[in-house]
């Protein structure tokens, strides 16, 4: 390094510089257990010659053998302490080579090996090997899962990682465990499966057919799921996939459509495959033929358009005679369509009868094929005809025979509501209206649903509504019926509306019917007894808050309205002010639970003003629920408008502060995963701090107070899920001033555990454990603390620490002194340094002067100016002085680099003071002022270009000069060309060619150059004045040719004085005085020659 300064100081760069290359960039040390690493790295050159240089580990723990070195190549060895660090210790670093081929860096990262467990994959020491080893052999890998071993594998990994697995094997070490823990930690994807196809069709399965569907998973790892079907037609061969089923990404599952299963029309059922993330499903459609004739179809829409108009009449909405008339075409139409259908005579003889057209019932009724043994085949049908013919023909002893037969017929088939109704209109002993309802409620009871048979059991209704008195199945079935098809009166909806309310218990069914009839009626009646129903039921859902909406814009006097409007309000849909009579209604006492008291004190917060008789009533009440919610760490939307208003510092105890902190990291968590019913909070020590019940319309509310803490899931298999479960977190009560209180109180109840841990800082546990597990300010106290107590001795610990320190902004004076001393290192890293100690006021002369010899040394100068000026402030040695300034005007001269004016002025400075400046420096000072005012300087400025006119360093800038100076170094009437090389070794040629305006040069002549200075080359012409000059340069060099292009060189304006101005004056005189001159001219050269000799 000296030498190079002196060289550099003289102006001598004819120095080999190294091509510097290292054949590895980065070093891995993988150290052993309390052992010290033997390492070392290569520095080689791709060119001829030494590197020498220097290294700088980054690590205190980094001892080189030798810091400097020398040779063709070089091996660098070192050593790392590893004693006293734990396995699983990593540090990054870098070494910092300054070479005379510039600064380089290694980047090292050294590591204490880790416990390993050997496998039949190999060695096992890291939670990303045993990922590997679970991706080669799951069942290997779950054996080591089980085993206690493991822990050692996950001991020096993230502790977030072993707190996982700690807990996982209190919960299971089952295979699927195995994979949720590969999940959680990031190792793998969980496992989705898919169906190649979604829905499959059939058309008219006639036997038991087999088929199959294909699933895809998108990874490895373990995999249970099950398989169900939803559908009776519908069979799978097995319950059950594995990972093993799987063919590559693809299994199929087979299943059977058995015909047995299928109606006619089209079938739907679904194969569902349950994993522990999803459910999946099939659909599976079959379409079966209707085997109902078209003739059998017609026949079922006539008669269901026949009842249709039927129930018109009832309703008042049709006339009966139009009714009678349609019914009587399409009867008729009926036996045209089905003339073996004998019953469709009997039907139109009905509605004959019905319409009061006797005789042509009489007529069908006569024509009536009937025997008497009709009552042992088709009983109904025979009783149909008498009952028939008694309506046409109603004679006692007729009525009495046909009573008995229907008596007998009735003993026999007591389940056909049909004959029972008959029997009805034709017994005497059900003259009593109420024996008729209780004949038809046991027809209900027995099964019959027929509308025809729900509008005669209402016609019996109608009859005595007195008798609606009990609200039991069979009256609601009635009159729910009588509702849809308009056939009840108001009457008789406000008498079920009464009974309703006498109800002891919620009916749904009863629920339904008074919403129709509310529909239809609007009455107070009817509003009032589904309100009570609903009571009743204790129904707060919030579709039924309509309900009690209405009852309380209705003014309705109802036991718990109040609270059941509120229980039923949905908080998200409250858009305004809630009604007066709610506010007045809870002033005189609250009922409500916790979250609806919230929404109602919300409320009157939002819309109340502060001065109202309302809110001064309520306030007291507000703020007392708002420190009790607080306490109970509850929060929403409607609690933070209440903390916003009512929290105060005064306010707050520790036990409230505490709560504000849990509080103010409330989240609201929420998944779209079924099957949820727990979540944890695993905090990184291991710790589940919190197991919230989860609710999959509300979510649940977590705190996470630590930037570590993560979510497990419990779900109700009991299975935990660390991150396979996608969720959506909302922080909840974001408020700045509320977090500052609460984070500084928390910061000042651990204040004794911080101290207990600085307690622990000494020396020898940094050296042994590192800066990691301390406070940095507690480091940076007990430096500065050693840096006076030492009295500024250095030390390899020290210095290193107070660096690092330096780069995290823990500084002082003390430091910054310590470092300006002692620091060594890479270049960047001592100009920051230099910088801030400049601004403490300390003594950088030191630290200035390892800058700019470790920048000479390694050729890389960069703003460093105002690092040298204050270097050469102080008492600068003469060399380094000499050296830098020899550099930088090589840098400005060669690479037209920026340089600072304050360097120039050193320059002139160091002139004055009659120092030795080297020959660049005053080419540099040449280039520097060519072309500008140079008042105070053309005495030094014209000596340095005399100077370097006769050494031969003649540059193009040099005519920029006053032409009184290039007269006398003989330049006034020269061209320069100059062409700067790529290569220091290269050889350049110049080819030129000179012409004259009015003819062209034949050829260009060519000349090797001469370098004037390293890779400058000048070359000086003289021109007549009707001359121009053409040429290119060609630089050879190892790496092949270069050629320019062509240039021409426009004539500067010509000198009138000396030979060449002399020869230019002649040349453009008249030929009668041409040779006058050129007489005169010989007489001047003639004397000139006699007069001055060339020494």
């Amino acid at each position: 390094m000296k030498n190079k300064i002196k060289q550099f100081a003289k102006g001598n760069f004819q120095i080999s510089r190294p091509e510097i290359y290292f054949p590895q960039t980065h070093l891995e040390l993988l150290i052993g257990e309390g052992e010290i690493y033997q390492g070392s790295f290569r520095i080689e050159n791709r060119l001829d010659g030494d590197i020498r240089g220097l290294v700088y580990p980054s690590s205190f723990r980094i001892n080189c053998v030798e810091s400097g070195f020398e040779g063709a190549s070089v091996e660098v060895h070192f050593t790392y302490d590893g004693r006293g660090l734990e396995p699983g210790f990593v540090e990054r670093g870098t070494f910092t080579v300054v070479t005379n081929g510039g600064e380089y860096e290694i980047t090292f990262t050294a590591i204490v090996e880790k416990p390993f467990v050997m496998t039949s994959c190999g060695k096992v020491q890291s939670l990303k090997e045993f990922r590997e080893l679970a991706y080669q052999d799951f069942g290997e890998a779950h054996r080591l899962f089980r085993s206690r071993v493991f822990y050692d594998v996950l001991k020096y990994e993230e502790k977030w990682i072993y707190s996982l697995y700690d807990n996982m094997r209190k919960w299971s070490l089952s295979e699927q465990a195995l994979e949720e823990f590969l999940v959680g930690t990031k190792q793998k994807e969980r496992i989705f499966l898919s169906f190649q196809e979604e829905e499959r069709e059939f058309e008219n399965i006639l036997e038991a057919t087999k088929d199959e569907i294909h699933l895809e998973k998108n990874t490895w790892g373990h995999l249970t799921a099950y398989v169900r079907v939803e559908g009776k037609f519908l069979k799978v061969a097995r319950s059950q996939i594995v990972i093993d089923d799987f063919v590559g990404n693809q299994c199929s599952l087979p299943y059977i459509i058995e015909e047995d299963g299928l109606h006619q029309g089209y079938n739907y059922g679904r194969i569902y495959v349950d994993t522990p993330y999803e459910e999946i499903c099939c659909e599976i459609t079959v379409h079966q033929a209707l085997l109902n004739s078209r003739k059998e179809r017609e026949e079922e829409f006539i008669l269901a358009q026949t009842l249709k108009g039927y129930l018109g009449v009832e309703s008042g909405r049709m006339e009966k005679s139009l009714w009678a008339e349609e019914a009587i075409n399409s009867f008729q139409k009926l036996r045209e369509l089905a003339p073996e259908q004998e019953v469709y005579q009997l039907m139109l003889a009905h509605v004959y009868l019905v319409s009061e057209k006797r005789e042509e019932a009489r007529w069908l009724l006569e024509h009536y094929n009937y025997k008497k043994s009709d009552l042992g085949h088709t009983p109904e049908r025979a009783l149909y005809y008498l009952y028939l013919m008694l309506l046409l023909n109603p004679e006692e002893e007729q009525r009495r025979k046909v009573t008995e037969e229907m008596r007998r017929l009735h003993t026999k088939f007591p389940h056909n509501w049909r004959i029972a109704v008959m029997l009805i209109e034709t017994d005497g002993v059900y003259e009593n209206t109420s024996a008729k309802i209780r004949m038809m409620e046991r027809q209900f009871e027995n099964g019959a649903h027929s509308l025809m048979f729900y509008l005669q059991a209402f016609r019996y209704l109608k009859e005595r509504p007195d008798y609606l008195k009990q609200l039991n199945t069979f009256e609601i079935q009635v009159v729910n019926f009588a509702v849809k098809y308009q056939i009840c009166g108001e009457e008789m909806a406000d008498q079920t509306a009464e009974l309703a309310c006498q109800k002891k218990s919620f009916d749904k069914s009863l629920y339904r019917l008074l919403v129709k009839c509310y529909k239809k009626y609007h009455t107070p009646v009817i509003l009032q007894a589904i309100c009570v129903q609903l009571i009743k039921g204790q129904h707060m859902e919030s579709c039924y808050h309509i309900w009690f909406q209405k009852a309380i814009e209705k003014g309705l006097k109802i036991a718990q309205l109040y609270e059941y409007y509120m229980f039923s309000l949905e908080e998200k849909r409250v858009s305004g002010k809630l009604p007066r009579t709610i506010y007045l209604y809870f002033l005189h006492g609250n009922t409500l639970n916790d979250r609806k008291a919230a929404l109602l004190y919300a409320n009157i917060i939002t819309y109340e003003p502060e001065d109202s008789s309302i809110y001064e009533s309520y306030r007291e009440r507000i703020e007392e629920f708002a420190w009790s919610q607080l306490e109970k760490r509850k929060i929403s939307e409607e609690l933070r408008i209440i903390y916003r208003r009512f929290f105060t510092e005064e306010g707050m105890t520790p036990k409230r502060m505490e709560a504000l902190y849990d509080i103010c990291h409330a989240y609201l968590v929420t998944t779209t995963q079924p099957g949820m019913k727990y979540v944890l909070v695993l905090e990184a020590d291991g710790t589940i701090s919190q197991r919230t019940a989860y609710d999959r319309e509300e979510g649940a509310i977590v705190f996470l107070k630590q930037k570590d803490s993560r979510i497990v899931w419990e779900g109700q298999n009991g299975w935990h899920y660390a991150d396979s479960v996608p969720f959506e977190s909302i922080r909840l009560f974001y408020e700045q001033k509320f977090l500052e209180l609460s984070r500084h109180y928390n910061n000042t109840t651990q204040v004794e555990g911080r101290e207990r841990k600085g307690r622990e800082l000494s020396f020898e546990n940094l050296r042994k454990y590192g800066m990691e597990r301390y406070e940095e300010e507690n480091i940076f106290c007990i430096c500065s603390k050693r840096i006076r107590e030492e009295n500024y001795e250095e030390d390899d610990l020290l210095s290193y620490l107070c660096f690092t320190l330096f780069e995290l902004g823990q500084y002082d004076k003390v430091t910054l002194t310590y470092l300006a001393n002692f620091y060594c290192g890479p270049t960047e890293h001592m100009k920051d340094l230099w910088y801030a100690a400049k601004q403490y006021e300390v003594n950088t002369k030191k630290l200035a002067e390892r800058i700019i010899t470790q920048m000479l040394f390694s050729e890389a100068m960069y703003h460093e100016e105002k690092i040298f000026q204050d270097y050469y402030d102080g008492v600068p040695y003469f060399r380094i002085k000499q050296a830098y300034l020899a550099f930088v005007s090589r840098e400005y001269v060669l690479r037209n680099r920026m340089v600072e004016q304050c360097v120039f002025r050193i320059m002139e400075d160091e002139y004055g003071a009659e120092e030795e400046l080297a020959d660049i420096c005053k080419i540099a000072l040449l280039k520097r002022y060519s072309g500008e005012n140079l008042a105070g300087r053309e005495e030094k400025l014209f000596g340095w270009l005399r100077e370097m006119r006769m050494k031969g360093l003649v540059f193009p800038f040099y005519l920029m000069y006053p032409e009184s100076w290039l007269r006398e170094v003989q330049l006034f009437d020269k061209i320069l060309i100059q062409y700067k090389a790529k290569h220091a070794d290269s050889r350049v040629k110049l080819h030129y060619q000179i012409v004259r305006d009015e003819q062209e040069g034949v050829g260009f002549d060519s000349e090797i150059l001469i370098p004037t200075y390293e890779n400058i080359y000048v070359k000086e012409f003289t021109l007549y004045k009707d001359e121009r000059l053409r040429y290119y340069f060609r630089e050879t060099a190892a790496d092949g040719s270069t050629v320019t292009e062509k240039r021409s060189y426009l004539k500067r304006k010509w000198a009138h004085a000396g030979k060449y101005g002399k020869l230019n004056e002649i040349s453009l005189l008249p030929q009668e005085k041409r040779e006058e001159a050129m007489c005169s001219y010989a007489l001047e050269d003639a004397l000139a020659d006699k007069l001055f000799r060339v020494y």
